[in-house]
């Protein structure tokens, strides 16, 4: 490692998990260095590595020289979870971001994924403030800053972060693993040269995310790759690139693009859709100039909504598809059949034409057959279709099932339905999504027919139209036919009100489910509360509980909800999003109980009252226990928004007393 003319030294580093890992180590090598190592060889499975040398922790910068001269014997030990912040959509400004970049801890360490999305940021000012605090957060793997395109920011004269502010204020950032800037105003030959500059300092860099850049065009993709390529700079990590809605069009797109896959050899998913000036000369143009590399291991290309003409053929696919031998899936959208091109499953690793085969790709052509049955009082038409469906779902082994937005109004719709469900048996994930008639109509009926389905593992009944205690009596029905049942999604049903959500914490019997979303049921004060309550204790396993949306709840509901499922249950994951937390009109100091909790992730987004001095009132309670913290939309705001995020950061890294 670093400079091969100095002496080096062989040190064993002992894990927690009892393996021991001999390393070759120079002077100049860095202890970041190391874990970095330590990290790519998988003896850092997780949580904030720290080198111990006896019950000293060795600096993270310090240099190999400075700090174990003459050592031979270290340990690697996980001192303390990561720490996921996202105060998102807060007009907190570059002297916000600044304020909470002072207000961080000395050793931000745990800091492992921040998200700063339409927070305000722009032009040169806010590009320095993302420097600083990528230097701030060494150990930093994620971070958005999407949508800072300088649009409401300051003035209507205000730009977009400056993204070559922030590549000339860091040096290299080797902890960054997913970097997402979509809508950041990254337009031209300019934007992509200064994009390229920044990602050469990311040599770790995973997943890159910059879509609906509508400006980029192909000028700014053919200029991003040129860049890497005259810097002789090879993207190795890189595995996922989002360029949708970028402006990228025609043959000049393609040739972009393939140029661009030049530097990024591992590239294992590229996300097109929504260019809609692409169209089939950029694809023929990305696969004619796309280079031969025998290892290409790009297996994923979505193409959705890229103007392709409704005669595609497989010939329009023949070149990419000889360059990219692992090729598995080719997303180009419900707009083409899927059949028309099924003579592309002759490749010799590709799955499917249209989506992932764990998933439905003819769902839509099943929302046909129940629409037309449901249109048509023929009971001979019916079965008929109904067997063609059921045939086909039984042959091929489906997983993933979607009939969502109105697939399903009538009582007929629910048998089959049910029908359906008893010949599919590999089925894991069914979501119902957006049938608001449903549940008045057809949901009972659905209930009653449906056979004991042990192989569903997540089931979406969102804004299905389920009403007071008849459908709440039905849905606790309807898990214990799913006895694998862990996800249960049941939110905006606003109608459901604690008469419905009562009714099945009476009905429901002990069950396997690991993560609830009760999120906008007009659930109301401590009789709502206490019926959720009554659910968690039926349900062992939950780890997971989401009541977002429910302001109804008050103080006195959440009061009681929140002190129970900390003190009482095993829930790791609490949404309390847009639930009306006020602090003028709540306690908020009192809503977390004093004493230990296992909570690890907590959800505040959306409660636009809370305010800076909300966020200090919550602190004094708030479990040190807690890795992921989502305080996007709540009201935190300039420099006084700041320095709260980063008194909530000093509190979940068990650092001192909090300052207000």
């Amino acid at each position: 490692m670093n400079d091969l003319n100095e002496p080096a030294t062989h040190c064993r580093v002992h894990c927690m998990d009892g393996s021991c890992h001999l390393l070759s180590l120079r002077g100049s090598t860095s202890v970041d260095d190391v874990l970095h190592l330590l990290h790519a060889r998988g003896a850092v499975p997780g949580g904030c590595p720290e080198l111990l040398l006896g019950h000293r922790i060795l600096g993270r910068h310090c240099l190999w020289r400075d700090v174990a001269a003459g050592c031979d014997e270290l340990q690697l030990v996980l001192l303390r979870a990561s720490l996921h912040v996202d105060f998102s959509d807060n007009l907190l400004l570059p002297s916000g971001v600044d304020a909470l970049v002072q207000g961080l801890p000395s050793r931000a360490n745990q800091l492992r994924a921040v998200s700063l999305a339409r927070t305000g940021l722009c032009g040169e000012e806010g590009g320095t403030i993302v420097a600083r605090l990528l230097q701030a957060c060494p150990s930093l793997e994620f971070l958005d800053i999407s949508g800072n395109n300088g649009f409401g920011a300051v003035s209507l004269l205000s730009s977009s972060v400056s993204v070559s502010s922030i590549a000339a204020g860091i040096p290299t950032c080797y902890s960054l693993q997913h970097l997402v800037m979509s809508d950041c105003g990254i337009d031209g030959s300019t934007s992509g040269r200064h994009l390229a500059h920044f990602l050469a300092m990311l040599p770790n860099l995973q997943k890159l995310d910059i879509h609906s850049n509508n400006h980029l065009g192909s000028d700014g993709v053919l200029a991003f790759a040129q860049t890497l390529r005259s810097s002789n700079k090879t993207m190795c990590s890189l595995q996922v690139v989002n360029l949708g809605d970028t402006g990228v069009e025609g043959a000049a797109g393609g040739t972009a693009i393939a140029q661009m896959l030049a530097s990024m050899p591992h590239l294992f998913m590229l996300d097109l859709a929504n260019n809609g000036g692409f169209g089939a000369q950029g694809l023929l143009a990305f696969g004619q100039h796309l280079d031969s590399t025998p290892d290409r291991t790009l297996a994923k290309i979505d193409l959705q909504h890229c103007s392709l003409p409704g005669d595609l053929e497989p010939h329009h696919f023949d070149a990419l598809l000889a360059k990219c031998p692992n090729m598995e899936v080719v997303d180009v959208g419900e707009e083409h059949a899927f059949d028309s091109l099924s003579s592309l499953n002759t490749a010799p690793r590709l799955r499917a034409v249209r989506s992932d085969d764990e998933s439905l790709a003819i769902w839509h052509d099943l929302h046909l057959q129940l629409a037309g049955t449901s249109a048509s009082p023929q009971q001979e038409s019916f079965n008929l279709g109904d067997t063609l469906v059921i045939e086909l779902c039984k042959s091929s082994r489906l997983r993933s099932l979607k009939l969502e937005h109105g697939s399903l109004t009538t009582c007929d719709d629910g048998i089959a339905l049910a029908r359906l469900l008893g010949a599919m048996h590999s089925l894991e994930n069914l979501s119902l999504y957006g049938n608001p008639t449903f549940g008045a109509h057809a949901f009972g009926t659905f209930v009653k027919s449906c056979p004991r389905c042990c192989s569903v593992r997540l089931l979406n009944l969102g804004e299905c139209g389920l009403a007071g205690s008849d459908s709440g009596t039905a849905l606790a029905h309807l898990v214990e036919k799913m006895p694998g049942l862990s996800s249960l999604l049941v939110r905006k049903n606003f109608r459901l009100q604690n008469d419905g959500v009562h009714s099945f914490a009476s009905a429901l019997s002990c069950n396997a489910m690991e993560a609830l979303d009760l999120g906008c049921c007009s659930l109301a004060k401590r009789t709502g509360a206490a019926a959720v309550l009554r659910i968690v204790q039926m349900s062992p396993a939950l780890r997971t509980l989401s009541v977002s949306g429910n302001p109804q709840l008050e103080e006195i509901g959440l009061c009681l909800l929140v002190e129970q499922i900390l003190l009482n249950t095993s829930v790791r994951s609490l949404s309390l999003a847009s639930c009306g937390l006020s602090m003028q009109d709540m306690h908020l100091q009192t809503l977390f109980p004093s004493g230990s909790s296992r909570l690890e992730r907590l959800d505040l987004s959306g409660n636009t009252e809370i305010g800076p001095q909300g966020l200090h009132a919550l602190l004094c309670q708030l479990p040190i226990s807690l890795q992921h913290v989502d305080v996007s939309d709540c009201g935190l705001e300039s420099v006084s928004g700041g320095a709260a995020i980063a008194s909530m950061v000093q509190r979940c890294n068990g650092q001192g007393q909090l300052t207000s």
